[in-house]
């Protein structure tokens, strides 16, 4: 029954991913995982997903998952030997630059780093977020609120991209201490 249950959410996961609801996936690719804790696709999957957010370090230790149930023939393998290119590990060094910055009130100079890394990556939806928190720190409110469109386009169930909406349409003026109050939400 429970390995019928994991197939189940398995399934729902990848109607979820053809859906673009990322997040949903994520959900259901965790009760398949502790259903199926054998299961070498079900980690790949939520790996994948989890990798198309931005959370590198989350899919990395989901692929490691996998390759220590599954080692021969295992996507996972590769997937975590492009996670360790130069290439990567700059953008991810790049990534955590523009989050420092932003941390640090450097608003304008995250932008500009955030949208060099939407060059090379423009659906990393981590990315995206934080792109429109720092629109909305500079005034940008548009702006803000059309990347957290974007995000939701892609995964229509973020949590963060809907509460940040949320927060700036039902007060189109907020103060600096209601901005800080969503900033903090941010994952880093």
């Amino acid at each position: 029954m429970f390995v019928q249950l994991g197939q189940y959410y398995y399934q729902q996961a990848c109607f979820c991913i053809k859906g673009r609801n990322l997040s949903k996936a994520v959900d259901y690719l965790k009760s398949a995982a502790a259903l199926q804790p054998q299961d070498a696709d079900i980690y790949n999957l939520w790996g994948l997903c989890v990798y198309k957010i931005g959370e590198f370090e989350y899919a990395k230790t989901i692929w490691q998952q996998s390759i220590d149930i599954k080692i021969e023939d295992n996507e996972a393998i590769q997937y975590l030997k492009e996670l360790e290119t130069s290439t990567c590990k700059q953008y991810e060094n790049n990534y955590k630059e523009a989050v420092e910055k932003a941390q640090n009130r450097q608003y304008k100079k995250a932008i500009q780093k955030l949208l060099l890394l939407q060059k090379e990556y423009s659906e990393n939806i981590c990315c995206m977020n934080l792109l429109g928190l720092c629109y909305y720190a500079t005034g940008k409110r548009n702006k803000a609120v059309q990347m957290w469109g974007r995000v939701l386009a892609i995964d229509e169930s973020n949590a963060q991209a809907c509460s940040y909406i949320q927060a700036v349409s039902t007060e189109p003026q907020q103060s600096l201490f209601s901005f800080k109050s969503i900033f903090r939400h941010m994952k880093r």
